[in-house]
């Protein structure tokens, strides 16, 4: 790994990872295949204009979140993530539908990036019957079944023993060859031996995000 020196005027290092060393950390950490490390370099137009579509979103919709809390409109805890749009847009580029995610309290442009409805996580703000916990869960609790997001979690790092045991019962259901019994067993379990076994895998897969690699490839 290259070392980089961080200008005197930053406060901490911008994440500049060489291409060059991230398909070695593909290889050698995720088994990712030539052809697949290939296809996962290459960014087509398309690719980049989603991704700034994205971005654009998510900074609209929390420039609306902001004037409305202002107005008195939403009404309790609300946490926003201006400035942060790059991450939701490289999240949208990543997964799949299928997958799960597990967002934290500031989780209104993560919902967006997984595909659930824009105006569903405005009317839960608002705390109307049409959003997507019917206007109970509130800023910090977007949960939508159709997408597979699990919900925004109030408490920092809540959703770290949620996410642990849902990849450990996705883990056990494939090695038992066995249906949802199995996460009964990933749950209770995620703060003690699934934090072990599958910390790895849930932090790699982040370490990837800012470098848009896995768009194709995740698994």
């Amino acid at each position: 790994m290259r070392a980089i020196e961080a200008p005197a005027n930053l406060e901490r290092i911008r994440i500049t990872t060489p291409w060059e060393d991230a398909q070695i950390t593909l290889k050698e950490e995720f088994g990712m295949t030539e052809a697949e490390i290939s296809a996962a370099g290459t960014l087509t137009d398309e690719d980049l204009s989603g991704a700034y579509e994205t971005m654009q979103l998510c900074r609209d919709f929390e420039n609306e979140c902001n004037q409305a809390y202002m107005a008195g409109k939403i009404r309790g805890f609300m946490h926003l993530d201006n400035g942060q749009e790059s991450i939701p847009a490289l999240l949208h580029n990543a997964i799949r539908k299928t997958d799960l995610k597990h967002s934290y309290y500031r989780d209104h442009c993560h919902a967006l990036a997984c595909g659930v409805d824009a105006g569903a996580v405005m009317a839960e703000l608002f705390g109307r019957d049409g959003g997507t916990c019917r206007g109970t869960g509130g800023s910090m609790h977007i949960y939508d079944m159709d997408t597979n997001f699990q919900g925004g979690w109030a408490l920092v790092a809540e959703q770290l023993p949620y996410a642990v045991g849902a990849a450990r019962s996705i883990r056990l259901d494939k090695h038992l060859n066995t249906g949802e019994g199995t996460a009964g067993r990933g749950f209770p379990k995620s703060r003690t031996h699934g934090l072990m076994s599958c910390m790895a895998y849930i932090y790699q897969y982040w370490y990837v995000l800012p470098g848009m690699q896995l768009r194709k490839s995740y698994h």
